[in-house]
């Protein structure tokens, strides 16, 4: 487990819901309460869609086109996609991403 999972499994913001039934059985990770309550959401779908998260994303670039992800940066991103499969929503897992860099140490 890397350790952006690690640290949002230790915060207690995400929880172990099971494992998806393909090779390598991964895990799947759902929300908590608690973390409903950090980010001051009423539910899930209050978090941003991918449409929006790509348009936030293209704005970045035009304000700062010099800044580049370093690999280990787009290594985190890819694990912090994972938490966000509760549900089967597909498009949670975008709306989280962006959530989870914002996580203050409780």
């Amino acid at each position: 487990m890397g350790g952006p999972l690690k640290g949002l499994l230790e915060k207690k913001l995400i929880r172990i819901v099971g494992r998806k039934d393909v090779p390598g059985k991964p895990i799947i990770y759902g929300t908590t309460r608690k973390f409903l309550e950090v980010f001051n959401l009423k539910d899930i779908m209050d978090l941003p869609n991918i449409r929006e998260l790509k348009e936030l994303h293209q704005q970045q670039e035009l304000l700062d086109p010099d800044q580049e992800s370093s690999e280990s940066e787009q290594e985190t991103i890819i694990e912090e996609e994972a938490v966000a499969k509760q549900h089967d929503d597909e498009n949670a897992e975008e709306k989280i991403d962006e959530k989870i860099e914002e996580i203050p140490d409780l």
